[in-house]
C-alpha cells in the first residue's frame, strides 16, 4: 500500500518441468471390413487380418512456464473505486522425439503381396480370431525407420482489466473495460533414417509385453543415412490467435427495503472477438543424393519398458541441416480461417422483496436483449485444386 488511498500488487512465476516416457503402438490391422484388402496365408481360403506395422516412440519433453501479473486499486473517497489487473504468462515447449517405425511396407500384405514373407523358408507366423499377432519375417529385410524429431510449441496470453465503481445513496454506477489475447506457434519437424535388418521378430499378442527383435541394430550409428527416396518431415509454423475486447457499463438505484421493489438494475455489454488460424508446412529432401549422417552426431540407447531394438538419437538440428536442403514453408490455404463475432447486450432488472403471511421471500424478473452477429471467411478446395 503507497497510501491511504492507493495500493498496487505485482506478482510473478516461474516452473521448469521436465518428464519422458516411452510408448510401444500399433498401427492397426489390414482388415477388410475397414476397407482393407488382405490376403489368405496359410491356404485355408480365410483372409487373415494382418498388422500395418508399429512404432517404438520415446518423448523427452521440457516445458518452461513464465507469468506475471500487475494489480492496483485507487480508492480517493467512500463511494468511488478504480482497480486495473493485467497478467501475462507463456509456456514454452520442448518435445524432443526417438521414434522407430518397424515392418512399414512389409507386413501389411495388401491383396497378398507380402505372402512370401511370411512364408518363406525360416519365417513363421501366429494366427489367433483371424488377426496376426505374431511372426518371424526371415530374410525379408523389412523396413526399420529411425525417426529423430522436434516439436516446439510457444503459447502466450495477455488479459488486462480496468473496472470502476461509484455510489451515491440509493445510487451504483459501474463499468469494466476489458481485453485478452492468445497466441500460440507450433512446429514439428523431423529427419528419418531407414534401414534394413535381414529378420525380424515380433509378437504383440494379448497377456504379454510386447516384443520386436531385429537381426542387427536398426540403431547402428555406423550405417545411418538420409536416402534421396525418403523425404524428411516439416509441419508448420502453425498459428492460432484469439483476441477480445469487452465493454460493459451498469446502473442500479435501491428503493425502500420494505418496498416490494426493492431495487432496479440497468446495464449495457458490447464484445468483439477475432479468432485466426495459419498452417505452413514444406518438404525437406536431400536434393537427390544419399546423405551419410556422420556417427559422431548420433547416439543409441536401449529402453527397459519393452523389448525392442535400441533407439536411435543424435544432435538434431545438426542432422536435419546437414541431411536436407534449405526449405522455405509455404502455406496451406485450405487451413486459413478467420472467424470475427460481434455481441451488443442490454438487460433491465427488478428485484422483488416481500415478507408475506410471515414468510421473507426474495426475487428478481427482468428482460435481457442480446444480438450477435458473426462472419468467418477461409478457403475452399473446389474441382480438385
Amino acid at each position: 500500500r503507497l497510501s491511504d488511498e492507493f495500493a498496487i500488487v505485482l506478482g510473478a512465476s516461474y516452473q521448469d518441468q521436465r518428464n519422458g516416457y516411452p510408448s510401444f503402438q500399433g498401427w492397426g490391422y489390414n482388415d477388410q471390413r475397414l476397407g482393407g484388402n488382405p490376403g489368405d496365408l496359410n491356404g485355408d481360403l480365410v483372409l487373415d487380418w494382418t498388422p500395418w506395422g508399429m512404432q517404438t516412440e520415446i518423448k523427452m519433453l521440457e516445458e518452461v512456464r513464465t507469468g506475471i501479473m500487475a494489480g492496483a486499486q485507487w480508492r480517493p473517497t467512500s463511494n468511488f473505486e478504480l482497480q486495473y489487473d493485467a497478467l501475462w504468462s507463456e509456456v514454452i515447449i520442448d518435445e524432443h522425439q526417438n521414434q522407430a517405425w518397424y515392418c512399414d511396407g512389409t507386413c501389411g500384405n495388401w491383396a497378398n503381396g507380402n505372402f512370401g514373407n511370411y512364408n518363406a523358408p525360416g519365417s513363421s507366423y501366429t494366427i489367433i480370431n483371424g488377426s496376426v499377432v505374431a511372426a518371424t519375417l526371415a530374410n525379408s529385410f523389412a523396413q526399420v525407420n529411425n525417426v529423430i524429431a522436434q516439436y516446439d510449441e510457444d503459447k502466450t496470453l495477455f488479459v488486462t482489466g480496468l473496472n470502476g465503481e461509484w455510489t451515491d445513496g440509493p445510487w451504483t454506477v459501474s463499468g469494466d473495460l476489458s481485453y485478452s489475447e492468445a497466441q500460440r506457434e507450433n512446429i514439428w519437424r523431423a529427419v528419418q533414417l531407414p534401414v534394413f535388418p535381414a529378420d525380424m521378430s515380433f509378437d504383440t499378442r494379448a497377456g504379454i509385453t510386447p516384443f520386436l527383435t531385429t537381426s542387427s541394430n536398426p540403431a547402428d550409428t555406423s550405417i545411418q543415412v538420409a536416402p534421396s527416396w525418403r523425404n524428411g518431415s516439416h509441419d508448420g509454423p502453425e498459428h492460432i490467435n484469439d483476441e477480445l475486447f469487452a465493454a460493459a457499463f451498469n446502473v442500479g438505484y435501491e428503493f425502500d427495503p420494505d418496498d416490494f421493489i426493492t431495487g432496479v438494475q440497468f446495464g449495457l455489454r458490447a464484445s468483439t472477438r477475432t479468432k485466426s488460424h495459419d498452417r505452413f508446412s514444406a518438404t525437406p529432401n536431400t536434393g537427390g543424393v544419399d546423405v551419410a549422417i556422420p556417427a559422431n552426431l548420433l547416439g543409441n540407447y536401449e529402453i527397459g519398458a519393452f523389448d525392442v531394438p535400441a533407439i536411435l538419437d543424435g544432435d538434431f538440428n545438426a542432422i536435419f541441416d546437414l541431411a536436407y536442403l534449405p526449405v522455405t514453408p509455404v502455406e496451406n490455404l485450405a487451413d486459413r480461417w478467420d472467424v470475427d463475432e460481434e455481441v451488443f447486450e442490454a438487460f433491465a432488472m427488478a428485484n422483488l422483496g416481500s415478507e408475506s403471511l410471515g414468510v421473507p421471500m426474495r426475487g428478481n424478473i427482468g428482460v435481457r436483449l442480446v444480438d450477435v452477429e458473426t462472419s468467418s471467411s477461409g478457403f475452399e478446395s473446389v474441382g480438385g485444386g
